[in-house]
């Protein structure tokens, strides 16, 4: 199911193990899973269960009914919001009526217990957790204000070189990234001698949302703000100057928090979707119905595996009709002249997005835009600066490359070392000159489009 959304092809998806989204679990373990039969476990009588059950799938009560038979203490309890949280990870809602149902379970079970035997505990704030390797050490941090939020700093171990890495979070993505994406550039960097800086922001992974402020927080102001907090503690560890890294929203909120803040030199964005995002527009209808790009519905039309769904009835026709409408109306538009003049609101967008990349390139930041092919970001791309972007040709601070067989997501390795590859070569030409800078080995270049 994942792996058709990503659109990825069969050669690159992972095959012969048991992952999901990048994630894949250790052999041993999906083994054993898949040998166990639960039903013949017998309880423990003194010991209390909890089974918290979709209510619309009987077959998950079948094995509480069977440990209550067996003479078990069973309590059940209905996973309320299960649908709404595995929907859009976009528009996912935490299910928070559960959450509470868990907790109070497990707070009951622990006063029944009494007090602990060992001695008071201690109402002291811990060090940060810290994480060493002959690569890398990684320290956990709260910061911002109120140290409302998470995030790791990934440090080489010896001399740093290069501007340090911001890594902000797509969408509601933690800040491990896809796929442990995010884990595995941060320490990919540091054995380079560069320093990242990976955090959640607020309402998303390990930083609770902020009181008063709308839920969504896609393409929100507010996210600025933690932004500006990463940054200040960077500025205190002395570890400026920054360049940013995001994909998608997260390159939008880097590209957007660059305009704000010139302690971000650089940036490499991958696939992002849009460079600027009308505040009235909806995000959860925009993220519900998002069109993909013209090449791509050209490429599904021939497709076998298309017919084959058609003929299933898998295919919402009427809204996969009205994208390519869309799209195509769209792309009709601007190849004439016409797509940045036709409306207000779409004045207002190309006027927002010339004005940023013209301050952009009277800094002399520099910008490095990455792309799949056929992502439905070089839609955006196009709308502002012409069919295949030729008019950026006229920003000597801006570079764009066309990554092929690469997801939306980046997924495949060699796709990650071509990222990794321009992120390193951008962190140290945005470095200060007064950085130490040690000649590390060479890594080999992937072929790029």
């Amino acid at each position: 199911m994942i792996d058709d959304g990503l659109g990825l092809p069969e050669h690159l998806r992972l095959s012969g193990v048991t992952a999901i989204a990048g994630i894949v679990m250790p052999e041993g373990v999906s083994s054993a899973l898949k040998r166990k039969d639960f039903s013949t476990v017998t309880p423990h009588r003194s010991m209390p269960y909890l089974f918290v059950n979709r209510p619309e799938r009987g077959s998950d009560k079948i094995l509480s009914e069977q440990m209550a038979a067996k003479g078990a203490r069973v309590e059940m309890s209905d996973y309320t919001g299960f649908e709404a949280m595995i929907a859009n990870p976009a528009m996912a809602k935490l299910p928070l009526e559960t959450m509470e149902t868990v907790v109070s379970w497990i707070v009951r079970r622990a006063a029944a217990l009494g007090h602990p035997s060992h001695g008071p505990v201690v109402d002291a704030l811990p060090a940060p957790a810290r994480l060493e390797t002959r690569d890398f050490a990684e320290t956990a941090l709260r910061f911002g204000r109120g140290e409302r939020l998470y995030g790791v700093l990934c440090e080489p171990v010896g001399v740093r070189r290069g501007a340090c890495v911001v890594l902000a979070s797509t969408a509601y993505d933690r800040h491990a990234g896809w796929g442990r994406t995010g884990v595995g550039m941060a320490r990919r960097l540091a054995r380079a001698g560069i320093a990242s800086f990976r955090f959640d922001p607020a309402n998303v992974g390990d930083s609770p949302p902020v009181p008063g402020f709308p839920e969504q927080v896609l393409y929100a102001e507010v996210q600025y703000d933690d932004v500006e907090a990463a940054l200040n503690l960077l500025e205190e560890r002395q570890l400026l100057p920054a360049i940013g890294v995001g994909r998608c929203s997260g390159g939008y909120l880097i590209f957007s928090s660059m305009i704000k803040d010139h302690r971000l030199a650089g940036a490499c964005l991958a696939n992002p979707f849009a460079f600027y995002w009308d505040p009235n527009r909806d995000v959860d209808a925009s993220l519900r119905l998002v069109p993909r790009s013209l090449d791509t519905y050209k490429q599904l039309m021939f497709s076998g595996g298309t017919f084959r769904r058609l003929f299933r009835g898998e295919v919402d026709v009427k809204n996969a009709l009205r994208n390519l409408t869309t799209v195509g109306c769209s792309r009709l538009f601007h190849r004439i002249g016409l797509g940045n003049v036709f409306t207000a609101r779409a004045r207002l967008a190309h006027a927002q997005v010339i004005s940023a990349f013209n301050r952009l390139l009277k800094r002399k930041v520099k910008l490095v835009l990455l792309y799949s092919e056929n992502d439905v970001g070089l839609e955006h791309l196009y709308q502002h600066f012409g069919t295949d972007g030729h008019r950026l040709a006229r920003y000597d601070n801006v570079r764009l490359e066309i990554v092929p067989q690469a997801d939306h997501n980046f997924s495949p390795e060699a796709v990650q070392q071509a990222y990794f590859q321009e992120i390193r070569d951008l962190a140290i030409s945005a470095a200060s000159p007064s950085l130490r800078v040690v000649n590390y080995p060479a890594v080999e270049k992937v072929t790029r489009a």
